[in-house]
């Protein structure tokens, strides 16, 4: 079994890990504002930064991350677009 976790390394970047695996995605949190958020029964991350927002997290199931990225004003439309997206 893979287990998602969230850690913070040595140079502000939040990374994602599949555990057991050598899979990482980095996201850039240095002067960021981070928050945990629920996408589909799952720990998900929201970063701010600047003038753009992410939705970030791992599907255990099929390991693979999922990146939604755009402008910080349209944040409540990427939170929408996670919510409702269909991996297959």
């Amino acid at each position: 079994t893979h287990t998602a976790s969230y850690t913070l390394s040595l140079h502000d970047a939040l990374p994602i890990l599949f555990s057991g695996t050598n899979s990482t995605l980095g996201l850039d949190t240095e002067d960021a504002v981070v928050k945990t958020i629920d996408i589909q029964g799952v720990d998900a991350l929201l970063v701010k930064k600047g003038t753009a927002a992410q939705v970030a997290w791992a599907d255990e199931i099929q390991q693979i991350y999922i990146v939604i990225d755009g402008p910080i004003d349209q944040t409540e439309d990427l939170i929408k677009i996670a919510r409702n997206l269909t991996v297959s």
